[in-house]
């Protein structure tokens, strides 16, 4: 209704693996992932959770935002776990919550009676790109490098 043309995630993952298919993609293919971790990412019906039922084994690469946050040694950890003469596949990108009144960067969450933000990582990035807010040197917390 908002976004004309965009597709649900099963005709999105139907898609990627009929034309997979065509290129020897089966079940010695190693998933990973870099979604964000975000709960209403783990649905039954969202893209990750319909890829990972259907492709099996999963290697998860990600963090908030939906970035591969794995680096150089977490690309050749899951490069290694990949089948001899299998294949690898990564899926990974953000997401954006949208309001049943169209409001992009909100959804109301499950047990909650407001809306809040999804991705409340990129709407906050967002919002500090638009300020220009380059945050205080020594504010960096080295456990929150994602």
């Amino acid at each position: 209704r908002y976004f004309p043309g965009a597709l649900p995630g099963q005709a999105v993952h139907g898609r990627v693996a009929r034309i997979l298919a065509g290129y020897g993609f089966d079940e010695s293919t190693l998933l990973g992932t870099s979604f964000c971790p975000d709960e209403i990412n783990n649905e039954s019906d969202s893209l990750s959770v319909l890829m990972q039922d259907y492709w099996g084994e999963v290697f998860p690469m990600g963090g908030i935002s939906g970035t591969p946050f794995s680096g150089k040694t977490g690309f050749a950890a899951f490069s290694s776990h990949a089948a001899d003469d299998g294949n690898i596949l990564v899926a990974f990108g953000p997401h954006v919550g949208i309001s049943t009144t169209g409001e992009v960067g909100k959804c109301l969450r499950k047990g909650q009676g407001k809306e809040s933000t999804a991705c409340g990582a990129v709407v906050g990035a967002y919002k500090a790109c638009l300020c220009g807010d380059m945050g205080e040197e020594s504010s960096t917390d080295s456990y929150d490098m994602q």
